[in-house]
C-alpha cells in the first residue's frame, strides 16, 4: 500500500482574523464535517492506502462543540488505530490542549507577530513554557526572514517549545505577503545551521523530520484532503498561488494524481533527488523551470551532515 497523509478539515470558522490567513472569508463559514461522511471516506480510504498522519485543522477547531469533536477523535481512532493524530489551534480556547492529551493527539499552537490577538496568544504559552505539552507552528513571513537569527533562537529556546516552519504561500482566498521559495529555504538552512551549533538548545525543528522521513512523498498522490463539506481535494499552485481543487469521488482525485506524477516524471526524473524531495505538491520549479529553494535546502543540510 502506497503511504498516504490525510488532512481532515471539519470546519473553516475561526475567531481570529490573521491578515495571511489563506481561508480569507471561508472563516465565516458554518459548514460542518458530517460525521457520518467521514467515515464512510475512511473506510474507503484505508482500503488502498497506508494512513500513517492525520492533521486535524480549519478555521479553529476549540469552537466547536465538545460532543462533536470526542466523536470526531473517536471516530478517527476506530478506524485508523495505527495513525498519529495532530491538531492545530490557535490556543484562544485553553482547553483544546486537555482535549489532545486525553486523547493522544499532538497539539500544534499557531505562533506569528502577524497573528491576530498575538500578545494574548503568546502570554497563554509562557505559562507552559518548558513543559513540552505542544509544538508549536510558525509561518515564515517577512516578520521572521528580517529577524537576526540569534535573536529567533533566543525566543523559542526561552519558550522551549519545538518549532515547525511552514512556507506562506498566497491563497485564491488572500494574497497578502510574498515569501519565496529560495528565501524560505534559506531562512530554514541558516537557522537550522545555527540551531545545530548550539549547545544550550531546548527545542527541536521538526522540518527536520520531514527532511530525514524516508517515506516522505513529494508527489501530490501522497496528500489528501477532507473538507468541511465531505469532499476529497488537494492543492495546487498556479502563478505561485495556492489554490484547492475538489473531487466528486475518489477516482477522480486518483486520475488528477496520475497526471500530476506525469509531469513530475517529465520535469525531474533526471535529478538526484527525483522521488526524494522535499517539494510541496509539484511546486518544484521556478519560471526558468529550475528546481525550488527546498532541493537546495536538502542539499546543503546533507553536506554538513545534518540530516540523513
Amino acid at each position: 500500500m502506497k503511504n498516504l497523509t490525510l488532512s481532515i478539515m471539519p470546519s473553516y470558522k475561526c475567531n481570529f482574523k490573521c491578515q495571511y490567513c489563506y481561508l480569507g472569508n471561508l472563516i465565516q463559514s458554518d459548514n460542518l464535517l458530517s460525521l457520518e461522511n467521514l467515515e464512510s471516506s475512511l473506510l474507503e480510504l484505508k482500503q488502498l492506502y497506508n494512513i500513517k498522519n492525520v492533521s486535524l485543522y480549519g478555521g479553529e477547531l476549540s469552537l466547536l462543540d465538545n460532543v462533536y469533536l470526542q466523536r470526531l477523535a473517536d471516530l478517527i481512532k476506530l478506524q485508523l488505530p495505527k495513525s498519529s493524530i495532530s491538531l492545530t489551534s490557535n490556543f484562544s480556547n485553553e482547553n483544546i490542549l486537555t482535549f489532545c492529551l486525553l486523547n493522544n493527539i499532538k497539539l500544534n499552537v499557531s505562533l506569528n507577530e502577524e497573528r491576530y490577538q498575538y500578545s494574548k496568544t503568546l502570554q497563554q504559552i509562557k505559562k507552559y513554557t518548558g513543559t513540552k505539552l505542544f509544538d508549536l507552528t510558525v509561518v515564515v513571513l517577512p516578520s521572521i526572514i528580517n529577524r537576526p537569527i540569534n535573536e529567533l533562537y533566543k525566543f523559542y529556546n526561552k519558550l522551549g517549545f519545538d518549532v515547525f516552519f511552514i512556507q506562506h504561500h498566497n491563497s485564491v482566498y488572500k494574497k497578502s505577503c510574498s515569501i519565496s521559495l529560495d528565501q524560505f529555504s534559506r531562512f530554514l538552512y541558516d537557522f537550522i545551521c545555527y540551531h545545530s551549533m548550539q549547545s544550550d538548545a531546548k527545542f527541536k525543528i521538526e522540518n527536520l523530520n520531514v527532511l530525514n522521513d524516508t517515506d516522505f512523498d513529494p508527489n501530490t498522490e501522497g496528500y489528501l484532503f477532507i473538507n468541511p463539506n465531505g469532499k476529497y481535494c488537494t492543492t495546487v499552485f498556479k502563478n505561485n498561488i495556492e489554490q484547492y481543487v475538489t473531487f466528486d469521488n475518489l477516482q477522480q482525485w486518483q486520475t488528477f494524481c496520475e497526471k500530476s506524477y506525469q509531469t513530475y516524471i517529465k520535469s525531474c526524473s533526471t535529478c538526484k533527488y527525483f522521488n526524494k524531495c522535499k517539494a510541496e505538491h509539484l511546486e518544484t520549479l521556478n519560471n526558468n523551470n529550475e528546481c525550488s529553494g527546498l532541493k537546495r535546502l536538502l542539499t546543503l543540510l546533507q553536506n554538513r551532515s545534518i540530516v540523513k
